[in-house]
């Protein structure tokens, strides 16, 4: 699901749509949740949060590929002016904070950490999802607290030029 929301983080909605059509991102993106969206609802078209793909099934998610969803969604709201973007990015990102983020002990030291998924899960790609404090979903949550886009020099939300 990384592969879909980093790549048009990059791109931007405006570039997708150029080469794909009017409506591109939105439809790579639907694609994208029902997929590997967590909590995937037909009609309401919203998720928790981002899994893996093929995720109908057993339903797990990841903080950090979830908060990558969440950059790319703050990246078409700033590029559209769409609050629908935002709407959904935040509702998302609560779904981070609460149960994934939370106060772990690390090497007999009390952390706040994002876990890497909110239970074990085989991906498909031949590897494990578990349900650890992960340094990358941590610094994902830190980004999105900070309004700081990773993807863009300076962090901005902003499309490329």
């Amino acid at each position: 699901m990384d592969c879909q929301t980093w790549v048009m983080s990059v791109l931007g909605k405006n570039q997708v749509e150029s080469w794909f059509g009017a409506g591109a991102a939105d439809r790579i993106w639907l694609q994208t949740k029902k997929l590997g969206g967590f909590k995937y609802t037909a009609g309401n078209e919203r998720v928790v949060g981002l899994g893996y793909s093929f995720n109908s099934q057993s339903q797990a998610y990841s903080g950090e590929w979830t908060s990558g969803a969440i950059n790319m969604l703050r990246i078409f709201a700033k590029e559209s002016g769409e609050r629908r973007y935002m709407d959904e990015a935040d509702e998302m990102k609560m779904h981070i904070e609460h149960p994934l983020a939370g106060n772990f002990t690390l090497g007999g030291r009390r952390v706040e950490a994002v876990k890497y998924a909110n239970e074990r899960y085989y991906i498909p790609f031949g590897w494990w999802a578990n349900p650890f404090p992960n340094i990358a979903s941590t610094a994902w949550l830190l980004f999105l607290d900070s309004n700081f886009n990773p993807f863009n020099l300076g962090g901005a939300y902003l499309p490329p030029k």
